[in-house]
């Protein structure tokens, strides 16, 4: 049925020094060319976004934005989604606007014009409380910003009137961190193999000992929001880089080594105590631009009403959640009709040929 060779073990095979150096330096020229390539298309989008920006055709400059950060890649480009923020701002799309800042946020925590940004579109959302919080962290760094001081003042006024919803514990996140982004590493790969997409589910022969059928493979290659990317181009679960992946190495679809990882938070506690509460709202983000948010990439609109007449932002707990499937409904990266399908034939998800066998049922050998 199937030319791969399952395996129970989540490491890399012993190889020749050499090879494995040179592998790792293949692939990180790989890197920088692809890297390259798409700052460079990436910057020009911006640039048109940023001439119609000026002459003040604002939707024209968001679609300029959104295109830019496409093109950028997976990894978020705060400049582009503060800049989408923005456009989106002069729109009056303030849920949009919110979202695209906080996308920057997540990525650099120090970007004050982002935090701004979200700030004026929590106000117009009327999270008063939340919009004092993003201006007071601004005036700390900048105590003399005028324009700061009077959209904090007048959200102020606002909120002791009574008016809007409380900030909830996580209005404050990301926090400002001086030291830089945190959540994010050089260890995406550039190589055309890695960045093989398939059917979306990820591979685990790819993440494990390898796949054999590179671009025939009905799976993923490519690095997703639930692992990194390292030396290598294996995708290492974040879960088990927390170590809390509730699969193990034998039956987890991602990579468990972190032998051919960069130095990233994964290696510092107090970073990767920082990510674990910030997983949640990054995750939150990742779902709304993929797919629960409308065409244009943004939430959809019509937030709850608090008690206090504002709008209620609402963040599901997904990394706390305590369903034990961490793939959309599904087990291992299969979907819930997936798994049933795979039962009709006495096949558990976790089983070694489960992969072959729905790739058989779906018609695609």
């Amino acid at each position: 049925m199937s030319d791969h060779k399952p395996s129970g073990s989540s490491t890399l095979k012993p190889a020749h020094e050499p090879v494995i150096a040179q592998k790792l330096k293949d692939r990180a020229e790989q890197r920088r060319l692809k890297a390259q390539e798409r700052r460079e298309k990436s910057d020009k989008l911006r640039e048109k976004g940023n001439e119609s920006f000026r002459i003040g055709h604002y939707e024209c400059a968001a679609d300029f934005y959104k295109k830019a950060q496409k093109v950028h890649g997976e990894r978020r480009q705060p400049i582009i989604l503060s800049n989408l923020a923005a456009a989106l701002l002069k729109l009056g799309e303030w849920e949009g606007a919110h979202f695209a800042a906080e996308g920057a946020l997540t990525t650099d925590a120090t970007n004050l014009k982002a935090r701004f940004r979200r700030g004026v579109a929590r106000k117009e959302l009327e999270q008063y409380e939340a919009a004092m919080i993003d201006f007071k962290v601004i005036l700390d760094q900048d105590p003399n910003n005028a324009e700061v001081k009077a959209h904090y003042e007048a959200a102020k006024k606002l909120f002791d009137a009574g008016k809007g919803v409380p900030a909830e514990f996580d209005d404050d996140m990301p926090q400002y961190d001086p030291t830089g982004s945190m959540f994010e590493s050089e260890s995406e790969s550039g190589s055309s193999d890695a960045e093989h997409e398939g059917n979306s589910i990820p591979c685990r022969f790819y993440n494990h000992d390898g796949c054999k059928r590179g671009h025939a493979c009905a799976y993923s290659h490519k690095n997703d929001d639930l692992s990194v990317r390292d030396g290598l181009g294996k995708n290492v679960c974040i879960y088990f880089l927390l170590g809390k992946c509730k699969f193990g190495a034998e039956k987890c679809i991602y990579s468990h080594t972190k032998a051919y990882l960069p130095d990233g938070w994964w290696n510092h506690p107090e970073y990767r105590e920082a990510f674990e509460i910030a997983l949640p709202m990054k995750l939150e983000l990742i779902a709304a631009s993929s797919g629960s948010g409308p065409s244009s990439g943004m939430p959809k609109k019509g937030k709850k009403k608090g008690k206090r007449g504002g709008k209620k932002k609402v963040i599901p707990s997904v990394y706390n959640s305590d369903d034990d499937d961490l793939h959309d409904g599904g087990v291992l990266g299969f979907s819930a009709s997936d798994v049933e399908e795979l039962a009709m034939q006495g096949i558990k998800p976790w089983d070694d040929e489960a992969a072959d066998a729905l790739a058989v049922l779906n018609g695609y050998y």
